[in-house]
C-alpha cells in the first residue's frame, strides 16, 4: 500500500486529492479489496481487465469490496436476497437502518453506535447496492431493487480464484460469496458444470 501510494502520488493519477486524502483512498479503500492475502486480487484483475466487460469487472470489483467490508456481505445476503426471495420490489432507509440497529443489538460492533453513524453506515450500505447493480432508482427514501445475477465469466473467474487462494472442494461449494449472488441452493449443479466443462 505504501509503494502504491508512493506511486500514485508521484505520478499525479489522483491531482485533485490531496496527500491525506489519497492515503486515505490507497489505504482504507483500495488495498483492503485489492491488495489483501498471499496473492492479491489486483494481480488477476490486471490480468482480465482488457479481456472481461466492464459489467464483468464490475462484478468482481463488487466481490471483492464486498470482502473487505464484512457488514456489506450480512446487508446484502439478510436484507437484498431475503427481501427479493420475498417478493418485494424495493428497499427503503428504514430496512438498512433497522439492519444495522439489529445488529448493534446482536453484540456485532464493538461499542453502542449513535443515531448519526447508524445514518452514515445505512447510506453506504445503499449506495454500494446502488454502485454495483442491485438498486436502481431512489423515490425519496426508497430504492428499487434490480435483478441481479452472476455474469458467467466472473462465476469461473471466482471459482478459480478462491480454489487457487487455498479454499477446498467443499469449502468451495459453501463460501459465503456465493450468497452475494443468491446462488446457495445452485452452487453444486454450477460447480459440476463448471468443472466438466474445464476437465478440472
Amino acid at each position: 500500500a505504501s509503494e502504491l501510494f508512493d506511486a500514485v502520488l508521484s505520478q499525479g493519477l489522483l491531482r485533485s486529492s490531496s496527500a491525506y486524502r489519497l492515503k486515505n483512498i490507497v489505504n482504507r479503500c483500495f488495498a483492503p479489496r485489492y491488495l489483501a492475502r498471499t496473492t492479491p486480487p489486483a494481480i488477476g484483475l490486471k490480468i482480465v481487465k482488457e479481456k472481461f466487460s466492464a459489467a464483468e469487472i464490475n462484478q468482481l470489483f463488487f466481490f471483492y469490496t464486498c470482502s473487505a467490508n464484512p457488514i456489506l456481505i450480512d446487508f446484502i445476503v439478510d436484507v437484498y436476497w431475503a427481501k427479493y426471495a420475498g417478493g418485494y420490489s424495493e428497499i427503503s432507509r428504514g430496512d438498512a437502518e433497522s439492519f444495522i440497529w439489529r445488529a448493534i443489538d446482536d453484540g456485532k460492533t464493538p461499542s453502542r453506535w449513535s443515531e448519526g453513524q447508524v445514518v452514515r453506515v445505512a447510506r453506504y450500505l445503499t449506495g454500494c447496492c446502488a454502485d454495483f447493480g442491485l438498486l436502481g432508482d431512489r423515490k425519496v427514501s426508497d430504492w428499487k431493487m434490480l435483478p441481479f445475477e452472476i455474469q458467467s465469466r466472473v462465476f469461473t473467474f471466482l471459482a478459480y480464484d478462491l480454489h487457487f487462494s487455498g479454499v477446498g472442494d467443499n469449502a468451495l461449494l459453501s463460501h459465503r460469496c456465493w450468497a452475494l449472488f443468491g446462488l446457495e441452493k445452485e452452487m453444486d449443479a454450477k460447480l459440476q458444470m463448471l468443472f466438466a466443462a474445464n476437465e478440472v
